[in-house]
């Protein structure tokens, strides 16, 4: 119990911004591929941006939790350039996926009216790994008392 105290400590704060974010970015992006529906969308939107982005938190959670082992976790550590990329590749496949011809084509189901839109696939993944990789942003934990009580010993048996 104290690890998942320990662990939920050290990410709480990246899971808000990740959700934050996640709402933010479904919204904007709900904006830019769909036509205005009136009132309508204007409140459904939100709640649908709040529900979409605590799934995808929820699972860029789940499929972290191996980088929790030690092991793993000393690499992942390391690896802020992998994490970085991750990022970036979320948002270029959220917001230009159409520019590299990851498109399909859409149908307005009120006006049989068919435009172009970003490929789901692309969609979705590039939503996930924008949320994993805030939620599992890579950081060095501060050192706990017990490993500077460590050094501090080390110190005064070298003197």
């Amino acid at each position: 119990m104290k690890k998942v105290a320990n662990w939920l400590r050290h990410h709480i704060w990246r899971i808000g911004i990740a959700w934050v974010v996640g709402c933010i970015v479904y919204v904007v992006g709900s904006i830019l591929t769909s036509n205005y529906a009136g009132f309508e969308s204007l409140l459904c939107q939100p709640v649908v941006a709040v529900c979409a982005s605590s799934l995808f938190v929820l699972s860029a959670i789940v499929v972290g939790l191996p980088l929790a082992i030690p092991s793993i976790k000393r690499l992942w550590s390391k690896a802020l350039i992998l994490n970085l990329a991750f990022l970036i590749v979320g948002f270029v496949l959220l917001f230009f996926s159409q520019a590299f011809g990851l498109n399909t084509e859409l149908t307005d189901p009120e006006t049989n009216q068919t435009f172009v839109g970003p490929h789901p696939v692309a969609v979705i993944l590039g939503f996930f790994l924008l949320t994993f990789s805030i939620v599992n942003w890579p950081f060095k934990p501060s050192p706990t008392a017990q490993d500077r009580e460590t050094v501090e010993q080390e110190q005064v048996d070298s003197e």
